[in-house]
């Protein structure tokens, strides 16, 4: 009996003991984990474990030079023949096609079908397009469209700032038409159009050839009317006397024959 009395306060002691290291060991936890893995402790005692984890490669192939005739979302115009001799664009030839589809406006952000209520009276006018050939050069393409017949002139602009279908890209045909343009306005005053488009159509990143063809699509598909011989260029309702950074002139009207 006395010997059960002389061990009380040994396992007193070791309780109370054992419970003041459980605490610290809780309360410093995230110590003790990190001598832990800073002296690679379990590595030593149990061996390294070894976790695989599976990663993409990365791509580092070079870019890809994109097929017109394929519907890309990006095209590479090439605007030099292979001798390196720039195309003179202000000389072209001209193609009348035969091609027809509703009609396709462009709203502010957005590619939309214009709701054209059935008894509307339609007419049908040329839009003009590119065309590359087998040597690199630019050809001037026309293609027929549907448009109302009332005031055709703003709906058939709209419809060429929509660039060639799908089977006339097949056909190679391209506009050189910055992406992003914009017609903001369309008024017609003795037989002189003025279309007014926003900033964006001054900005042609295929230089002064690009300026020449996009001023060319517009001035021949709005001249297609009678009642139109001359276009004045207008950017954001104000005339200037060059398009963007390459000094091409749209300070007065332009008619077919600015490009002969």
């Amino acid at each position: 009996m006395a010997q059960k009395k002389s061990n009380s306060p040994v396992v007193l002691f070791c309780i109370v003991f054992g419970t003041i290291i459980i605490a610290l060991f809780l309360v410093n936890a995230n110590k003790i984990k990190n001598v832990l893995d800073e002296t690679k402790f379990f590595e030593s005692v149990f061996g390294k474990q070894t976790t695989t984890i599976q990663v993409d490669e990365e791509d580092t192939s070079e870019p890809v030079e994109l097929d017109i005739k394929n519907n890309t979302e990006a095209v590479t115009i090439p605007l030099q023949t292979n001798t390196g001799t720039p195309v003179d664009i202000t000389a072209v030839t001209e193609d009348t096609g035969n091609e027809a589809e509703e009609q396709i406006l462009k709203s502010e952000n957005d590619i939309v079908t214009e709701v054209v209520p059935a008894d509307t009276k339609m007419t049908k006018t040329n839009l003009y397009f590119m065309y590359i050939d087998g040597t690199g050069s630019l050809l001037r393409k026309a293609v027929e469209r549907e448009v109302p017949a009332a005031s055709p002139l703003a709906p058939a602009i709209k419809t060429l700032l929509n660039g060639p279908n799908a089977e006339e890209e097949g056909k190679n045909y391209v506009s050189l038409i910055p992406e992003g343009t914009r017609l903001i306005s369309a008024t017609v005053k003795d037989k002189v159009a003025f279309l007014n488009f926003n900033d964006d159509f001054q900005w042609n990143k295929y230089g002064s050839q690009g300026y020449f063809g996009q001023l060319m699509q517009i001035v021949y598909t709005a001249t297609e009317f009678s009642t139109v011989e001359r276009v004045q260029i207008l950017i954001d309702s104000q005339k200037l006397e060059f398009l963007g950074n390459e000094g091409i002139w749209i300070g007065s009207p332009l008619s077919r024959n600015s490009f002969d």
